[in-house]
């Protein structure tokens, strides 16, 4: 069960890190503003989490990432392929560019 935030400040902090979780990273990157994430993650998995879940960045819906897979009860799944994915940069003060 999810605690509701004491102040102010721990919803700022937690939608932080949903937020660091939720940014995209290309498997074949290197990208040093992940490790942070790879940190917390390995803190939770020691401390007893069997996973977390964040919002997606890519769409809407949830991520779920499980540290053990004998901590899940499956029902009903699906196999679901992806198709595209396309990501929208914009250069600060510039045109938007897709890619």
């Amino acid at each position: 069960m999810v605690k509701p935030y004491n102040t102010d400040f721990e919803k700022y902090v937690w939608n932080s890190v949903g937020e660091a979780f939720s940014r995209p990273v290309a498997p074949d990157a290197i990208d040093v503003a992940h490790v942070p994430t790879q940190i917390l993650a390995e803190a939770f998995r020691i401390h007893g989490f069997d996973g977390i879940h964040y919002k997606s960045n890519l769409g809407e819906g949830m991520n779920v990432l499980v540290f053990d897979l004998s901590a899940l009860a499956i029902g009903e799944r699906e196999l679901w392929s992806a198709k595209r994915v396309s990501y929208t940069f914009e250069r600060h003060g510039g045109e938007k560019q897709e890619c």
